[in-house]
């Protein structure tokens, strides 16, 4: 995927967002007990654990996201699926192809367990092999999740390919899934290539 990386504006009070530190994250259990007659404190609560928490899968053993597939949906052509459950080894070895020119967007799928995760986030950095120069790097900034048995899902903007020769060629991507508190659920590297038409 080359979409343009997201960048960090100044808030209200002027100064760079990047400079921002969240606060300490509180598990699960601290926030159910956390003032527990603060009738707007309970809403906010509901709004950011949602109403399919599941309370009996805390575990206490720390954050658990299990990121199930990555799906290319594209203009004009069948989803491209890449399964990230299995050897991501051999994931590595395939090549897949994008015609130029089409819209373009990312689907995750994917399952939180024991507790809050607090802004997840998808990295990538994308290379043109032929001349092992990185080409893109984006941040998808996906949002904070409760523990859930449903699988959750995060789409990322359609982005629209750049047409022509210069932009023909063969692809690699490096992907990562991470949180605010930088712990890393899972790296993988994939590829890609662009062509003026499907095969």
């Amino acid at each position: 995927m080359m979409a343009e990386t997201e960048k960090s504006s100044a808030g209200s009070d002027g100064k760079d967002s990047a400079s921002y530190k969240p606060p300490p994250p509180k598990s699960l259990k601290e926030l159910q007990d956390l003032d527990k007659d603060d009738e707007s404190l309970n809403k906010y609560k509901r709004s950011l654990l949602g109403d399919d928490v599941d309370l009996t899968a805390v575990t206490g053993e720390g954050t658990q996201v299990t990121l199930d597939k990555l799906v290319i949906i594209a203009d004009d052509h069948k989803d491209i699926i890449l399964d990230l459950t299995g050897d991501l080894a051999e994931l590595k070895k395939k090549t897949f192809t994008i015609k130029e020119g089409v819209g373009v967007q990312a689907k995750l799928t994917f399952t939180v367990k024991n507790d809050i995760v607090f802004g997840l986030k998808y990295l990538q950095n994308t290379t043109r092999s032929a001349v092992h120069i990185e080409c893109d790097s984006a941040v998808h900034m996906m949002g904070s999740y409760g523990p859930s048995k449903d699988i959750r899902e995060y789409k990322t903007q359609v982005e629209e390919f750049s047409k022509g020769l210069l932009v023909r060629g063969h692809y690699t991507v490096q992907s990562k899934l991470m949180d605010d508190d930088d712990r890393v659920f899972l790296t993988w590297e994939w590829a890609f290539d662009i062509k003026s038409d499907w095969d």
